[in-house]
């Protein structure tokens, strides 16, 4: 707990100020508030600033915070991505502010970086470096989120690597990398074209006695016969079946259709089941900042799936083992009754009117 007091204000990352209404808001919620963040050098706010406000509303004295022991850049970088996650969001304008100040501060770091510290795009984020960053004084390298230094101009960094091969072409490709200032796979990269502009050459394969005899004219013309390849069958496209068919089909067994525990099963999985590309109407004109959280939303939600799955293909496997004849896949091909049946992992399964054989 801190005194309320012994605050500095913040930094103010809004153009237009504390917003009385939102403070209002939280002041007269019931509930526990999370915690600010408090910069501890200094003790201004990072982030909390209407949570403060709020406090001060309802006459309180001190408030629960966590402190940050990092410099004033990394302070402000930290206040930007925590409003751009939580709380009242900060508007596009305050986040394309915030962006030329970490810009400034931080001129080596990644347009990426920048992008998931404001909330903006990649794109956003290079547009607003070019008008606010003179020419000259960019930087030759730029660290990424992975904390990798990468060079801004490529086209330089592939050439170096192009030259140190062809001096030392049995060089390993760590020590080219380190040699050129560049990453592994992009001397990977360039091995691979070099090799492929070798293998397309037009004298590629000549010998040179061949390149001589050809030249004074002593090889004489030779005809091939055109190749004319075996002609191949396509195999057939087995289209996958519809959630929606799989379900239906499911709907129909006498198993679930006749107990309440079953139909039940089956109007949850219609409920909550996300049909492919259901979602692409959904996150159009969705801002940034909500983007990042619904994102861990649908990450979790995932990993329910996941769990769900891999209990039902337990309970799958346990009765399969009770029965009697050839144990049945967890995945592929189930079959019953001479044919095969699209089940929920969407390949096959057993058919619904008789059991696995």
């Amino acid at each position: 707990m801190l005194s309320i007091g012994s605050l500095l204000p913040p930094r103010s990352l809004r153009l237009e100020g504390e917003n009385v209404e939102h403070t209002r808001v939280l002041a007269e919620l019931r509930v526990a508030l999370p915690p600010i963040i408090v910069h501890h050098p200094s003790m201004r706010i990072i982030d909390g600033m209407h949570r403060v406000a709020a406090a001060r509303r309802r006459g309180e004295t001190t408030i629960h915070a966590v402190l940050f022991t990092g410099d004033e850049r990394e302070a402000f970088a930290l206040a930007v991505r925590a409003n751009t996650a939580h709380g009242l969001p900060l508007s596009y304008a305050d986040r394309a502010a915030a962006a030329v100040e970490i810009l400034r501060y931080f001129p080596g770091r990644s347009d990426r970086w920048v992008a998931a510290t404001t909330g903006l795009s990649a794109a956003t984020v290079k547009n607003i470096r070019d008008r606010t960053i003179p020419p000259g004084q960019e930087p030759g390298k730029r660290m990424g989120r992975d904390g990798r230094m990468r060079p801004v101009n490529g086209s330089a960094g592939r050439k170096h690597v192009q030259e140190l091969v062809e001096k030392n072409p049995g060089a390993s490709l760590r020590q080219l990398a380190r040699a050129a200032g560049v990453s592994p796979n992009t001397v990977r990269e360039v091995r691979r074209r070099m090799l492929q502009e070798k293998d397309t050459a037009p004298d590629a394969g000549k010998t040179a006695g061949q390149e001589d005899r050809a030249a004074s004219g002593e090889v004489a013309a030779q005809v091939t016969e055109p190749h004319i390849p075996e002609p191949s069958i396509p195999e057939p496209h087995i289209p996958e079946p519809s959630i929606d068919g799989v379900l239906r089909r499911l709907s129909k067994d006498p198993s679930l259709r006749l107990t309440e525990s079953g139909r039940s099963t089956i109007r949850w999985f219609f409920s909550r089941v996300l049909r492919p590309r259901e979602w692409a109407g959904v996150i159009d004109g969705l801002p940034p900042h909500t983007a990042f959280v619904l994102a861990a939303v649908a990450d979790r939600c995932a990993a329910e799936w996941r769990d769900l799955a891999c209990r039902l293909r337990d309970v799958g496997g346990s009765e399969s083992d009770r029965g009697k004849g050839s144990p049945r896949r967890r995945s592929g091909s189930w079959r019953g009754n001479g044919r095969t049946r699209a089940g929920p992992d969407f390949r096959s399964s057993p058919g619904v009117d008789g059991p696995a054989v």
